[in-house]
């Protein structure tokens, strides 16, 4: 009897602990999601304290700020890709004026074979050099500056800053080149010739234009590339298609015959002229290479975005440059390659077409030479790198000084 007593005490007792158990295991859960709705509660008010705070920072910011800090037309910075970023850019860049206009002076100087070993040479120097700019992005941090935050992160921010304003210098004399050619180019379609302030007018006109689709924001910037990628390809389909469907003897225009490419394949050097005179005319058509490193600080993915729009801009411009060249050696008597600059445009289908690539040209080597230097310049300015350039760092007056 008394075992079964303890028996049934022994249960009473482990029920009551079992039921104790359970009673603190509720009140625990009830506890925590009590807790855990205070915390959720917490965290929602903390949110939106943040954002009415970050709202009211926008507001006096919007309003206290000067107006030649304010940045108009674009509410918010646009990241770019691959494509529309580093791609339309770097090709634009490099296919100059020298391929519409020298190409076929050069087939005829230097022949065919020697015409692809200049283009083989210079597509290799550009290869070279964006694969080390590369290998410098990958192991240091670049930052938006391109080609500054290139040479700060290896030889320090004096040497970088007095490398990059040379560059910015030359980049500022190459767009004055491109505005004064598209000058020119307007007052001969005028049939205003000899007139100085023609050229003068279209070409600071043109520059104005420019600089105001810079200080509207990058995304206008790649927008009217797009259309000069678009204009570009037309005009390079309208030269290969109208070198089969075209000939004009008297002007040279035979064609495509196998003697004819075996006459023009060999180099007959006008006088005056070598392979490294030549070499030096067709060498700046490839040295907008750094178009994709100058707009690092409006890629999504600087790495990814610059590598790979780079490397195919080079591979699509090499393929076009070696397309132009065995066409003209094929189809035009090497005496008109020589002397008619002009030759490519009679090639043409509509010629038309051809005309318009041409003037796109200049206007997009202008825009392309004006719209790097400001990024770099606003780079040594933000990094303190020299100090007559600190106004420079931000806003629109530092962005039109810039420019």
């Amino acid at each position: 009897m008394t075992d079964a007593k303890n028996a049934d005490v022994m249960t009473s007792l482990g029920r009551h602990r079992r039921s104790k158990d359970n009673a603190d295991d509720d009140d625990e859960g009830d506890f925590r999601s009590k807790a855990d709705f205070v915390r959720g509660r917490s965290t929602e008010a903390a949110q939106n304290e943040k954002t009415e705070i970050y709202e009211a920072e926008q507001l006096f910011s919007s309003t206290s700020k000067p107006w030649w800090k304010t940045s108009y037309l674009l509410a918010q910075p646009i990241l770019l890709g691959t494509w529309d970023g580093v791609f339309t850019s770097c090709l634009i860049n490099m296919f100059g004026v020298v391929v519409f206009l020298r190409m076929g002076w050069m087939v005829g100087n230097a022949g065919v074979w020697y015409s692809l070993l200049i283009i083989v040479m210079t597509e290799t120097i550009v290869v070279v050099t964006i694969l080390s700019s590369l290998g410098i992005c990958h192991w240091c941090h670049v930052d938006s500056g391109g080609v500054y935050s290139l040479l700060s992160s290896v030889l320090g921010n004096r040497i970088g800053t007095a490398i990059s304003l040379v560059y910015c210098f030359g980049q500022a004399i190459a767009c004055s080149l491109c505005a004064v050619a598209f000058g020119e180019s307007i007052m001969d379609l005028l049939n205003m010739h000899d007139n100085v302030w023609v050229t003068r007018a279209v070409a600071a006109g043109l520059l104005i234009i420019l600089i105001g689709i810079n200080v509207a924001g990058v995304w206008w910037i790649v927008g009217f590339q797009l259309v000069f990628v678009v204009l570009l390809f037309c005009s390079v389909l309208d030269f290969i298609i109208g070198s089969f469907a075209r000939t004009d003897p008297p002007k040279g225009i035979v064609g495509y015959e196998w003697q004819t490419f075996v006459n023009n394949s060999g180099p007959s050097y006008q006088e005056g002229e070598t392979f490294s005179s030549v070499l030096g005319v067709f060498f700046p058509s490839v040295c907008g290479a750094f178009a994709g490193f100058n707009m690092s600080g409006d890629l999504k993915d600087p790495k990814t975005n610059i590598s790979v729009g780079s490397l195919a801009a080079v591979a699509l411009c090499t393929g076009i440059y070696i397309a132009f060249a065995v066409i003209l050696g094929a189809t035009c008597l090497r005496t008109n390659l020589q002397t008619d600059f002009m030759i490519a445009e009679k090639i043409s289908a509509t010629r038309f077409l051809w005309i318009i690539g041409f003037y796109e040209i200049s206007l997009s080597a202008a825009a392309g030479n004006i719209s790097g230097p400001p990024h770099v310049i606003q780079a040594i300015a933000a990094d303190q790198a020299c100090r007559t350039l600190e106004p420079l760092a931000e806003g629109v007056v530092a962005m039109i000084v810039s420019l």
